[in-house]
């Protein structure tokens, strides 16, 4: 009489166990055998949403610094990579935000790209209407196939000197590249130019590049910097838009927030699958619209089911792909930096029909 299989040699079985597994632990348990390697690469294949969290508007650090770990330890998705933003620390010590950096980093596979930033004010919305607050917000990206992300870090020990090799700091990418954010402390226009450059002619004339200023600090990994440049690269089966808010008073800038947000839905991107993400400057809140979050309400309201993080620093940085798009123009530096200014960012892991 044949023995009976194991419960862990059974596939139906095996599969259902795997899906309540952690996402942080989906890499080690494709490791046991054939089965379960086959078995994570299908549930890898079903796994294409980016999570978002936001910590409650009235937590203070110590809760919601407990709150964000819980949350990425139960998270099912296989992070790929992390983008990591908060308003003001209670301490501005770096040995005090490296030790929290650590405890996010322990949460997350060995070798997962994390990148992050201190800004003016923090968004982010999984399920309910985003809010800029004092707070913490995250995006995490899933681990699927045909996405490749990688980290950069470039070194600047003298802001006000020029940018030089910057192309030795990009990762090369076996795929192609269609998404570039970058997060850096204040540079010139020059060098924000030197940049976008050195960015299209690695990756191309199409890659969509976004980002912000924060004058504070920018988190590598667990490592807290100043005066450098950090970025994430993402290539493959990606679809990404950007566009641009503007408005030099409230009739205008209310008119320029529709039209912006039309674009990006008449850009064809598919809404499954969906994340977006927003760089905006600390003047277009209320003393542009009158009241806070009008723009992130606003693009909730077109992408409701689109997860959205971001945050507020001292100027956005990206073009407005769809606009330029329709007149047959390529960007210019002077099309990349804003100081007055939101720049959104829709972007799409659906899978290609065949």
């Amino acid at each position: 009489m044949a023995d009976k299989e194991a419960f862990w040699e059974i596939p139906e079985i095996v599969e259902v166990i795997l899906r309540f597994l952690p996402g942080r632990f989906i890499a080690v348990a494709a490791r046991v055998c054939r089965l379960w390697r086959d078995t994570v690469e299908r549930i890898r294949r079903s796994r294409r949403d980016c999570v978002v969290y936001l910590s409650p508007s009235e937590s203070n650090f110590a809760e919601f610094s407990e709150d964000v770990l819980d949350f990425l330890t139960r998270q099912l998705i296989e992070p790929r990579a992390l983008l990591l933003f908060s308003g003001a620390f209670p301490s501005s010590s770096t040995a005090f935000i490296q030790r929290f950096l650590l405890s996010i980093q322990n949460c997350l596979p060995v070798n997962c790209p994390f990148i992050g930033c201190t800004g003016l004010g923090v968004v982010g919305s999984e399920t309910h209407p985003p809010a800029n607050s004092e707070g913490l917000s995250l995006m995490m990206f899933p681990r699927c196939d045909g996405l490749e992300v990688r980290d950069f870090y470039i070194p600047l020990r003298n802001k006000y000197k020029k940018i030089s090799g910057v192309k030795s700091f990009l990762p090369d990418m076996s795929l192609p590249v269609k998404l570039v954010i970058v997060l850096a402390h204040p540079l010139s226009l020059g060098k924000l130019t030197n940049l976008t450059v050195a960015l299209r002619s690695k990756y191309g004339e199409e890659v969509v590049i976004v980002g912000g200023y924060s004058d504070n600090y920018l988190f590598y990994n667990s490592a807290v910097t100043s005066r450098e440049i950090i970025g994430l690269v993402l290539a493959g089966s990606l679809q990404s838009s950007s566009t641009v808010v503007t408005g030099s008073n409230k009739v205008e800038s209310f008119e320029n927030l529709h039209d912006s947000i039309q674009r990006l839905e008449n850009s064809g991107l598919p809404k499954e699958n969906s994340f977006s993400l927003t760089f905006s400057c600390f003047s277009r809140g209320s003393m542009t619209y009158g009241y806070d979050n009008a723009e992130c309400l606003a693009f909730r309201e077109t992408f409701p089911h689109s997860n959205l993080a971001g945050f507020v620093g001292t100027a956005a940085f990206g073009c407005d792909t769809e606009k330029l798009k329709s007149r047959g123009l390529k960007p210019g530096g002077r099309d990349f930096l804003h100081i007055d200014a939101t720049v959104f960012c829709l972007n799409s892991l659906a899978q290609h029909s065949p």
